[in-house]
């Protein structure tokens, strides 16, 4: 719809993660431990949220996680 949701006027963090995205069932289970795995995760919701609206994962795009340091190691 092309609302604007939000405006951000303060970056006190300084880190945003831009390429580990939204989590998964999987990458919990990895974190968190094997019974975690059929929990709902940020991508399994944003997929419940977008087939409400006639879309599949096929329209799922990466994130930006705003005001979260996930550090990359080399």
């Amino acid at each position: 719809m092309g609302r604007v949701l939000a405006s951000i006027t303060a970056d006190s963090c300084g880190r945003h993660d831009t390429s580990a995205g939204a989590c998964s069932c999987e990458a919990n289970s990895v974190r968190f431990g094997h019974h975690t795995r059929y929990m709902h995760a940020c991508r399994e919701n944003f997929l419940l949220e977008l087939g409400r609206h006639g879309m599949t994962k096929r329209d799922l795009v990466s994130n930006v996680n705003v005001f979260i340091n996930v550090p990359i190691s080399p």
